[in-house]
């Protein structure tokens, strides 16, 4: 049972990358926060990769990330690098006033895979 929880989050990652290069999946809605999140980052980064590099950067960690929480051998060192990324984001989402539901489920799912572990 507890091997599904990582499983499961690795499948959410893999789902949640079409929407970092414009993709309105599921919705319209999620690709227009994630072109905003690719402007943002492009802005952290000084505009030296561009909100669309940010973009499919951003999606090719997530399908990363998704297929490392699913392989058992890798899924500790997937949940150490996505801690990684997350945590400093939440501290830039909180100094630039970004919104915090995505960085708190993420933190959420991250601590789960953690406790669950198989």
């Amino acid at each position: 049972m507890s091997s599904y929880v990582p499983f499961a989050f690795g499948v959410f990652c893999i789902l949640t990358a079409p929407p970092f290069i414009g993709i309105p999946f599921p919705t319209r809605r999620a690709a227009d926060y994630y072109a905003s999140k690719n402007d943002w980052l492009s802005s952290l980064s000084g505009r030296r990769e561009s909100p669309t590099q940010a973009g499919y950067l951003g999606a090719v960690m997530r399908v990363l990330l998704g297929l490392g929480l699913s392989s058992p051998q890798y899924r500790r060192v997937s949940c150490v690098f996505m801690l990684a990324v997350v945590g400093p984001g939440t501290v830039f989402a909180v100094r630039d006033g970004k919104p915090l539901l995505p960085q708190f489920g993420m933190l959420a799912a991250i601590a789960a895979c953690w406790i669950i572990r198989s």
